[in-house]
């Protein structure tokens, strides 16, 4: 509460209670890109701050039908933020294989661009999943935001043409950062 008051959201009346003062800043809104293209171009743009939480190896959990491992994947465990406020917590798994083109970029930049330029041709298929669902405990801190806060997941799996898992991505935004627009007539 103190710290709403402190940003002006919020105003205590002695003997009356607490108040809402005004709503909070918007944040800034992301498109929810429909192609793996468009996705690229609007992470070329984009220009968050990454602050590491965990660089190493891992194993990406796979759901039937989205492909089959490859030998080794480096997990990279990051926060996005922009204009101070966090944005997002990403845990990225990609084969280790391309990672090795390319360490130092991959450490330092958004992973998407830097994928399709070093090995965009050894990707045969992309797919991505949104969710509207609720903060847990480790995402609420991770991202200043309460528990159960809505946050929207999404889990993209890249494959090479021969279904080998290239790429896997869990991402969690907040909800009021993404925004999803379809023109449903094209």
């Amino acid at each position: 509460i103190g710290l709403l008051r402190d940003e002006g959201l919020l105003r205590p009346a002695q003997g009356k209670g607490t108040f809402v003062e005004k709503k909070p800043q918007t944040h800034p809104k992301m498109r929810v890109e429909t192609s793996l293209q468009n996705l690229a171009e609007l992470y070329r743009k984009l220009n968050p701050k990454i602050t590491p939480l965990e660089d190493g190896f891992g194993t990406p959990n796979i759901e039937i039908g989205e492909g089959r491992l490859g030998k080794r994947y480096r997990m990279l465990r990051r926060v996005h933020s922009r204009d101070r406020q966090v944005t997002s917590v990403i845990t990225a798994y990609l084969d280790d294989r391309i990672f090795r083109l390319a360490p130092s970029r991959f450490r330092k930049g958004l992973i998407i661009p830097i994928l399709m330029d070093v090995a965009g041709d050894q990707i045969g298929s992309a797919k991505q999943v949104l969710t509207v669902s609720t903060a847990g405990t480790t995402i609420a801190k991770e991202m200043n935001i309460s528990a159960s806060a809505p946050v929207a997941e999404v889990r993209r799996v890249f494959c090479s043409h021969d279904s080998t898992v290239l790429y896997v991505g869990e991402l969690t935004y907040r909800a009021d950062f993404i925004r999803v627009e379809m023109d449903l007539l094209g």
